[in-house]
C-alpha cells in the first residue's frame, strides 16, 4: 500500500467517524425536544411558597363579623361558613359572602393579574372532603378571575373538619 492511500484511507474513516458524531448528536437533538415538546404541552403545577405563605397569612387575618365590635379571624369564618351557608354577621351580611368578598379583595391586592404582569390569573376554591369526594363551599362556584394557562403555583391550607382552602396563581 503506498503512502497516499494511506492517507486517503485515514481521512475517509476520519470523514466516516465525524458523520457517525454528527448522527448521534442529532438523534440525542430530537429526542430532548421531543420530551420537551411533551412537557410543555402538560399543566406544569409547582407549590408556590409565595402562595402557602399567603394562604398562612390570609386565615389569619381579623374580619368584624360576629358580634357588634368583636373581630376573629378568617379561619374561624371559613369554618362558620361550613356549618351554616345562612348564618349571617352582625351587619345582616351572609358569611359566605362576606368570606368569599374578603378572599377575593385579599387576592387582588395581593397580585396584579393582568396581560402585562407576570401573574394571569387565579383560582380559588374552599371545599369540604367528605367520604363520597369533594364538595364546594361556594355553592360549587369558585373565586376565579383572569385568563388561565398552564404554568401554575398552587398551595393548600388545610382546617379541622376536613375543609381545605385551595389557591391557584397562574404565570
Amino acid at each position: 500500500m503506498t503512502p497516499q492511500n494511506r492517507i486517503n484511507k485515514k481521512a475517509q474513516e476520519e470523514m466516516v467517524g465525524f458523520v457517525l458524531i454528527m448522527l448521534v448528536v442529532a438523534i440525542m437533538f430530537l429526542v430532548f425536544l421531543g420530551i420537551y415538546l411533551r412537557d410543555a404541552a402538560k399543566t406544569h403545577e409547582t407549590e408556590g411558597k409565595d402562595v402557602a405563605s399567603f394562604l398562612e397569612a390570609i386565615t389569619k387575618f381579623t374580619i368584624e363579623c360576629d358580634y357588634i365590635g368583636a373581630s376573629s379571624p378568617l379561619s374561624d369564618l371559613i369554618l362558620e361558613c361550613d356549618a351554616s351557608s345562612i348564618s349571617t354577621c352582625s351587619s345582616g351580611e351572609k358569611k359566605c359572602d362576606v368570606l368569599r368578598n374578603t378572599l377575593n379583595q385579599a387576592i387582588n391586592s395581593s397580585w396584579n393579574f393582568n396581560e402585562n404582569s407576570p401573574t394571569k390569573a387565579y383560582f380559588m376554591d374552599v371545599f369540604k372532603e367528605t367520604d363520597k369526594g369533594e364538595k364546594a363551599l361556594f355553592n360549587s362556584t369558585p373565586i376565579t378571575s383572569g385568563i388561565l394557562t398552564n404554568n401554575i403555583r398552587a398551595a393548600e391550607k388545610p382546617f379541622s373538619k376536613g375543609i381545605i382552602l385551595r389557591l391557584e396563581i397562574y404565570y
